[in-house]
């Protein structure tokens, strides 16, 4: 069975432009290393990645700028949800 390292990256970061007065800018980036196992062709990888890791680095990212902003003088930020599968194609 082969094993396969993949590396993602993920920066979330405010629109300035379509935010005006923000309590807060940000930009968070997030890096995660990802092993896939099993007989899989690189296609396979890539589709199983895409929807697997990033949703798992966007959750992670939500968590710790809710509980960051959470700590501040104004609201709490909290990511909207974000549907991946478009990002398969």
């Amino acid at each position: 069975m082969e094993h396969k390292l993949y590396a993602i990256e993920l920066t979330v970061k405010l629109n300035e432009e379509e935010n005006n007065n923000p309590a807060y800018f940000f930009e968070i980036t997030a890096f995660g290393i990802f092993e896939v196992s099993g007989d899989n062709d690189d296609e396979q990888n890539r589709k199983l990645l895409v929807t697997s890791s990033i949703t798992l680095l966007v959750g992670a990212t939500r968590e710790q700028l809710t509980s960051l902003t959470s700590h501040g003088p104004w609201n709490q930020i909290t990511l909207h949800l974000v549907e991946f599968t478009d990002l398969e194609k």
